[in-house]
């Protein structure tokens, strides 16, 4: 008999080195300069971490450079494929 799993949501905070308003070919670009700063299991806790890290150099170069990705454990993120400029591709 199968086990009644509850859905687990996880909260990937990365940094990009981009502005709020960058077009497509821009975050393209700084996609491929991320970083990677932490998972955190809820939103409240990816905007406390971005509180810690904002005004550490690099970051603070680019306080609209966070972004704040959701992710269900278990579950594929792009089950219909994908298009290029999403922000999880």
């Amino acid at each position: 008999m199968g086990r009644c799993m509850s859905r687990v949501v996880l909260y990937l905070l990365r940094h990009y080195s981009v502005g709020a308003g960058a077009d497509a070919a821009a975050q393209t670009a700084a996609a491929t300069d991320a970083k990677g700063i932490g998972i955190y299991t809820s939103q409240a806790g990816a905007e406390a971490a971005i509180m810690r890290v904002r005004d550490k150099p690099g970051f603070r170069d680019w306080p609209d450079g966070f972004r704040i990705l959701e992710y269900v454990l278990d579950e594929d993120a792009f089950p219909d494929g994908f298009l290029e400029n999403d922000a999880r591709a």
